[in-house]
């Protein structure tokens, strides 16, 4: 079978499926696999460089459809953004490098909160975005904007690149 883009070469039945009820929970399985991926990185990563430099453990907070890791000053976050008609062909996945503190911080005491340093948001470092895509008998494939299927990320693939970019932004901090 031709993997190609276009209908007259066999891409009807991918893009019918993208548009199906079937595809939400595919897709929920793809970004819980995401997280997974991402999480297991950060923390073999940990594990080999970062112990001896890095006092703190990666944090990381996970929901349906979003995960954030902090690692010291640095952050990556996804989060799947559905289209209201829950056709996941077009859903776009927000995948961010941040400079910062994402999220609230875990030893903020409520009855404390006044005394506690204020805190700067975060600043955006990278950003991707990404769609669903399948390719014939391979599967799910993440897509940059005007990629198609076959030029996209599986998404181990992703979850390697979306750490890469954490680690340099890492590196870059503490230079």
């Amino acid at each position: 079978m031709d993997n190609t883009l276009g209908s007259e070469r066999g891409w009807n039945a991918p893009v019918a499926f993208l548009k199906s009820a079937k595809a939400l929970p595919a897709c929920a399985r793809e970004l819980e696999a995401l997280g997974d991926a991402i999480v297991a990185a950060v923390n073999v990563w940990h594990g080999e460089a970062l112990a001896a430099t890095l006092a703190d453990k990666p944090a990381a907070r996970r929901s349906p459809g979003r995960c954030s890791v902090q690692v010291g000053p640095v952050a990556l976050s996804f989060a799947w953004l559905p289209a209201p008609q829950q056709d996941v062909s077009a859903g776009e996945l927000l995948v961010i490098v941040w400079q910062g503190v994402v999220g609230p911080r875990r030893d903020l005491q409520l009855d404390r909160a006044a005394k506690a340093p204020a805190t700067q948001s975060a600043t955006q470092l990278w950003e991707g975005v990404f769609h669903a895509g399948i390719v014939g008998a391979d599967g799910w494939r993440w897509c940059g904007p005007d990629v198609d299927p076959e030029g996209g990320h599986r998404t181990a693939a992703l979850a390697a690149h979306a750490v890469d970019r954490l680690q340099a932004a890492y590196r870059a901090q503490a230079a």
